[in-house]
């Protein structure tokens, strides 16, 4: 029965020691020493694996493995059959890593096999890394991505091989076969993409990316900038990559310029949160084209509040100043209900109502909790100000647009 002392096994404190250099670096001294006398390897108790198995029967050998006949034998596969055995003899298997790599008729897929058996050992994770980008061959390149998690060093090798020898298609399986996350490795891949991929292989990429990784960044930079992109292309970039922030409001900004109001809606109510830079952009493109609109159309923005919900959310009070210009107090009613835990949103529009209607006949709409919100005039301004700067920054410096008349000052 396993003790506090012998948890590990030799491979997984292999694997605690690999980690504990990566991490503390020059620091690691003390927790490697500390990690030598806590602990010791434990002994397997399960049956020998059909690969251990395999090996024995292949070295000839049911005991102990002479390392130094099987190197001068020269054979690889035995090489790597011995390589399996001596797992807990880590200068055995630095000899035999060291006779694998020198080998003559040694080839990438060789290496990844090794590679395979001892990536918890930091140094010969790289040392072998090295070995299989200096070959030729892209399978094995992607092969080896699995087993480099814990060297960025390895990983950034790997990925620069990969994109200097592979397909755009070689890269997309790279990106869906790599651990994560690998925002450097992605970073290379996404470029090598944006350079060599058209628009559907684009597209396909942002399916494969981590949607949190800055290479989805820099997939939906390519698509916007991409002349024969639709906006079908932009909407389904902006599905693919909604939860990622920066792609979001890259994508968004490019949708809102060319989107009517109903299309900036559904961006609302369907795509973006309402606490993103993305739902701002949108929030502020439906506002300028609602001020502008007749008929049902000028309805949208008073619609879209209830999207605009999330507790001082910037896009609810740019919606709120919205309604502030468009000054129609069935919409302003409408909208101090829909906002929900937005305060900041709701505090304008209350005060809105109040002023338009005075206390006694606000009192109806906005009740006492209306007047509770209205209570510091000073803080709603300073939130009114705020609001209207975010929305006219967004009009002139993101989107270049002109604002709407009523923002301009007689």
């Amino acid at each position: 029965m396993a003790t506090s002392r012998d948890r590990y096994t030799a491979e997984e404190l292999a694997r605690i020691r690999a980690t504990l250099e990566n991490s503390l670096g020059n620091d690691s001294s003390q927790a490697l020493n500390n990690l030598d006398t806590r602990f010791t390897a434990a002994q397997a108790q399960q049956e020998e694996s059909e690969e251990i198995k395999e090996n024995k029967k292949l070295l000839g050998t049911e005991g102990a493995v002479n390392i130094s006949e099987v190197i001068q034998e020269g054979q690889l596969e035995k090489m790597l059959a011995a390589l399996t055995l001596v797992l807990s003899n880590p200068p055995d298997v630095q000899t035999l890593v060291g006779a694998i790599l020198n080998h003559p008729e040694a080839k990438s897929f060789h290496l990844v096999d090794a590679l395979s058996k001892v990536n918890a050992d930091l140094q010969l994770l790289e040392a072998l890394v090295d070995g299989i980008v200096t070959r030729k061959g892209i399978n094995p390149l992607i092969d080896a991505l699995k087993f480099s998690a814990a060297s960025p060093k390895a990983m950034k090798s790997l990925a620069m091989a990969i994109s200097e020898q592979g397909t755009v298609n070689h890269i997309m399986r790279a990106i869906a076969s790599a651990p994560r996350p690998q925002p450097e490795a992605e970073i290379i891949w996404t470029m090598e993409i944006m350079g060599k991929g058209g628009v559907d292989q684009i597209l396909e990429a942002m399916k494969l990316i981590d949607a949190q990784s800055p290479g989805a960044v820099v997939l939906a930079t390519a698509i916007v900038n991409r002349q024969e992109a639709r906006n079908e292309h932009l909407a389904r970039s902006l599905t693919a990559l909604k939860d990622n922030p920066k792609a979001a409001a890259i994508l968004t900004t490019a949708v809102a310029k060319v989107a009517d109001v109903p299309a900036l809606r559904s961006l609302l109510e369907k795509y973006l949160k309402d606490d993103t830079e993305a739902a701002e952009i949108a929030a502020a493109k439906l506002v300028n084209k609602c001020l502008g609109a007749i008929g049902i159309r000028s309805r949208d923005m008073a619609e879209a509040t209830k999207f605009a919900r999330s507790p001082d959310s910037m896009t609810g009070q740019i919606l709120a100043i919205g309604l502030l210009k468009q000054d129609n107090e069935d919409m302003l009613a409408a909208a101090f209900n829909r906002f929900g835990a937005n305060v900041a949103a709701r505090k304008i529009v209350a005060n809105a109502i109040v002023k338009k209607k005075g206390k006694l006949m606000a009192f109806p709409i906005i009740g006492k909790e209306g007047f509770n919100l209205v209570g510091n005039p000073g803080e709603i301004q300073s939130l009114t100000n705020k609001a209207t700067e975010r929305l006219l920054h967004i009009l002139t410096k993101v989107l270049g647009e002109t604002p709407h008349d009523s923002f301009i000052k007689k």
